[in-house]
């Protein structure tokens, strides 16, 4: 599997200089009944100027743009801010260089605005979602740092709040890295129904070193007395449960409404469920759309293709 280090030194010379950088998904982190070293490596770069940074990236890499590389930097960006979750996204690229051989990469450019935004409030949970689960942070910034802190905190609080009063770490790891796919309408077109089970299982772990901190120093939760994998919650307080809902995410918490009037946990649960499922399906669905757009007719097709290939005949 292709390392940390020598990814972003294959990176750093094949790209203008990024803010953030990560790596996600099944090139990079394994799931169950996959190999990652015959898959796609997924990225993210966030850039403080996008326009600067895509301008730089067609002089060097206009080959990994579609057609829209002939309109400019001006619009490459317009479509990047103003459509979808705010990414703009170059797909089947080939990655040559000695420190990670030939692989092939997907990457996406967003500014650290909206990445920040994301992460701290929830306002279209791409990033935030897949930032739930464990990924492989190449490069960043201390403000990237707490706000990425924050959306961790946030992920906890939700689950907690539909969970029941005893679950074990791998419940709670299971809901928080569902939630990403809550409503997002790919799980029932292409996605491998049981992805969430298999990416929390093949990374326990790193789920573990992940949230460690989170689990420890949460006033909310604590370890049960007769067995240390299992984790109470005091949720079950009103007034527990009320700081849970008010502790949402901006975009969530405005979906939800009054934490009076979810008083009764169970009404609580659906509706923050519904609320971070519509979320996800928007963004979800915009941002799909929007990649056939920056990705080509024909990389599409040749993207979901290999998609439904893993998906139905390499279960």
């Amino acid at each position: 599997m292709t390392t940390p280090e020598a990814l972003r030194t294959a990176l750093d010379a094949a790209f203008p200089p990024v803010q953030f950088a990560m790596a996600y998904g099944s090139g990079v982190f394994a799931q169950k009944n996959h190999d990652a070293s015959t898959s796609m490596i997924d990225l993210v770069f966030a850039v403080d100027d996008p326009k600067q940074w895509h301008a730089a990236n067609l002089e060097r890499n206009a080959g990994h743009y579609s057609f829209l590389k002939w309109f400019g930097a001006d619009t490459i960006t317009a479509v990047q801010e103003n459509y979808g979750a705010g990414l703009y996204y170059n797909t089947l690229v080939p990655l040559l260089n000695p420190a990670v051989g030939n692989r092939l990469i997907k990457y996406g450019v967003v500014s650290t605005k909206t990445l920040c935004e994301d992460l701290t409030a929830w306002k279209t949970l791409y990033l935030s979602g897949r930032m739930h689960k464990p990924v492989s942070i190449l490069s960043a910034t201390d403000g990237i740092h707490a706000a990425s802190a924050q959306n961790l905190a946030h992920a906890v609080h939700y689950a907690l709040l539909c969970l029941p009063e005893k679950f074990s770490r791998m419940d709670l790891f299971m809901k928080i890295a569902g939630i990403s796919y809550l409503g997002d309408f790919r799980m029932t077109f292409g996605e491998n129904p049981r992805k969430v089970r298999n990416i929390v299982e093949a990374n326990y772990p790193a789920f573990q070193e992940l949230y460690q901190s989170h689990l420890q120093n949460s006033p909310f939760l604590s370890p049960s007395l007769s067995d240390n994998d299992i984790l109470v919650s005091n949720a079950v307080s009103p007034t527990v449960h009320t700081e849970l809902l008010d502790s949402l995410p901006a975009n969530v918490a405005r979906r939800v409404g009054s934490a009076e009037r979810l008083a009764d946990r169970k009404v609580a649960k659906k509706s923050v469920q519904r609320a971070v499922a519509s979320v996800v399906n928007r963004y979800s669905r915009s941002q799909s759309i929007k990649g056939i757009v920056t990705a080509g007719a024909v990389k599409s097709v040749v993207y979901v293709a290999q998609k439904l290939q893993r998906t139905y005949f390499k279960r």
